[in-house]
């Protein structure tokens, strides 16, 4: 199959590579292995949690790592034109950009939070003083920088297309691409080319111009057209084997009804960042629920709003530790059956580890968990754009595992399972805006 050129549009700002080197423009390996992801998540209706089997064909399609058995990607993919992140300077500084800047103070008259910051983490973000432009950690693609994709793929064309569609309209590149960045559109017309039949699937939502704005009837139909392609291509491998059934929780994220929850924003915002503001504002209010203001004088500004398990849990187990007094841990707000075993620590279902200042930190053994909530700005019209929320309902940790907090090589056993990350996640995305 000759090469087939996919445009493409940087939509949210995208964050590649370590921040100190010129590979930090766009790159094709964070692609490749963006689209390995979707691959395996379209590919959950056909094979379950059946592992081996996915692997085996996410190798037959993107190739597998060296090996006495490695075989390299039948889909061959590279970059028509060099597509460099803004760098700072000495007489503007890119990294300080408008879109960064809150331009009002978050819900319920709390103090000003940078709800686009608080969504970048403390990786990503450098708040400033007052009266300075809070600023980014590394340089990044820029939201509307354009670009043009060579993609060879074989007779893996259709498949392709699909982990395409999956990646604009669920995911992104980059690092945070699971709060709302590295969102990317690819044009639908090029896709068309790659793959003719995935060509008739989105004919409508092409026609009407929404392509980036998720449909259910389109996610069905892509799945649908996935599945059959799939079918045809890895006969042999499927024909003898069906999907692990009974029940058992997701081992890795799958787009399938009982397994991913999808909820559309409630508002419409005329751009991209201010709709990740208000966003990241209601997260931050909703974790840090507890208001700390009316006990006591002084309290520093961050102090001043806190996550329920930092004033039941962390808080009441350093004075416990360092004055020699049992303080309970939850309070009477949460009775527990059992007052000895570990607190539930429902903020885990944000992700894992929490570092709470110099106090603690919420981990599991070094094990990192990214949340499985995605926040997606998505564009609805030409001057108009809403989110789409989605959660992978997927196992959280393993059995074997559970957080503790930790300090000073002391810990304390925490409790969370995937119930309570359902719960949390749950009890958010439908107050989100």
């Amino acid at each position: 199959m000759p090469w087939t050129e996919v445009a493409f549009e940087v939509k949210t700002p995208i964050f590649m590579g370590r921040g100190d080197t010129a590979a930090d423009g766009f790159r094709i390996p964070a692609l490749r292995g963006a689209l390995r992801f979707w691959f395996r998540a379209l590919a959950a209706p056909l094979v379950g949690n059946d592992t081996g089997l996915l692997a085996d064909l996410e190798g037959k399609v993107f190739g597998t790592a060296a090996s006495p058995r490695g075989k390299p990607s039948p889909v061959r993919l590279r970059l028509h034109a060099d597509v460099t992140p803004v760098r700072g300077s000495r007489t503007v500084d890119p990294l300080a950009p408008l879109w960064l800047q809150p331009s009002r103070p978050s819900p319920q008259d709390r103090p000003l939070v940078n709800g686009l910051g608080y969504l970048l983490g403390p990786g990503l973000f450098q708040p400033t003083p007052r009266g300075e432009p809070d600023r980014v950690g590394r340089p990044y693609l820029e939201p509307g920088r354009k670009g043009r994709l060579g993609v060879d793929a074989a007779r893996h064309g259709e498949l392709v297309a699909c982990c395409f569609w999956a990646l604009a309209t669920f995911g992104g590149l980059g690092a945070r691409a699971r709060r709302g960045f590295g969102g990317v559109t690819f044009d639908p017309a090029d896709l068309s080319r790659l793959a003719p039949r995935f060509a008739q699937v989105i004919e409508s939502s092409h026609r009407k111009g929404v392509w980036a704005v998720f449909q259910r009837v389109s996610l069905d139909k892509v799945q649908g057209l996935f599945a059959a392609v799939a079918r045809e291509a890895f006969e042999q491998e499927l024909k003898p084997r069906s999907p692990s059934t009974g029940g058992e929780r997701a081992s890795y994220p799958q787009l399938m009804a009982d397994t991913h929850r999808i909820r559309m924003g409630r508002q419409r915002w005329p751009s991209w960042h201010e709709a990740l503001h208000e966003v990241g504002a209601s997260m931050r209010g909703d974790r840090a629920a507890v208001d700390r203001r009316r006990r006591g004088q002084g309290k520093r500004r961050f102090e001043e709003w806190v996550t329920r398990e930092y004033d039941k849990i962390v808080m009441p187990w350093v004075a416990s530790r360092y004055q020699d007094i049992v303080v309970p841990l939850l309070g009477p707000d949460e009775p527990r059956s059992n007052p000895n075993a570990p607190p539930p620590f429902r903020l885990g279902a944000f992700g894992l580890p929490i570092v709470f200042k110099d106090y603690a930190t919420a981990e599991v053994d070094g094990f990192r968990r990214a949340s499985p909530l995605w926040i997606r700005p998505v564009q609805a019209g030409p001057t108009e754009w809403t989110v789409l929320y989605h959660v992978f309902r997927t196992q959280f940790l393993p059995a074997e595992r559970q957080p503790q907090l930790v300090k000073d090589r002391v810990s304390l056993p925490l409790f969370l399972d995937d119930k309570l990350v359902d719960e949390r996640l749950d009890t958010w995305i439908e107050k989100a805006p």
